[in-house]
């Protein structure tokens, strides 16, 4: 569970021995290498997550992150549905106006545009 789960045991196991478990903690991580803080902060997370002190447990905290993941994961999917709706015209767009268009449409070989003339 933690890298130093045998150093948390020894403070646990020796704290009694020591006036205090931060003097426990202190004691142990010198001897094992290690800052006293970041033994103190696995030695807080085993508590917690053994019950013996408040706060989120480990699969707690992990699934927090699983859901804020998620969360952030579903805002941007959010976003791209609302880019892609303004895109394909779900949302308004503002229109160009043309000028209108003549169409004409003969009925036979005599009858042409008046234009038809000219590009002759």
């Amino acid at each position: 569970m933690f890298p130093g789960f045998g150093g948390v045991g020894m403070v646990f196991n020796q704290e009694a021995e020591h006036e205090s478990q931060w003097a426990a903690i202190c004691s142990i991580s010198d001897k094992l290498g290690m800052t006293s803080e970041t033994l103190r902060r696995w030695v807080r997370q085993v508590e917690t997550d053994e019950g013996r002190r408040a706060g989120l447990t480990t699969d707690e905290r992990e699934q927090l992150n699983e859901l804020a993941q998620e969360n952030r994961d579903l805002q941007r999917a959010n976003e791209i549905l609302k880019s892609a709706a303004a895109f394909s015209g779900g949302a308004p767009r503002s229109v160009i106006p043309r000028a209108p268009t003549r169409v004409w449409i003969s009925t036979s070989a005599e009858e042409e545009s008046p234009n038809a003339s000219h590009a002759r």
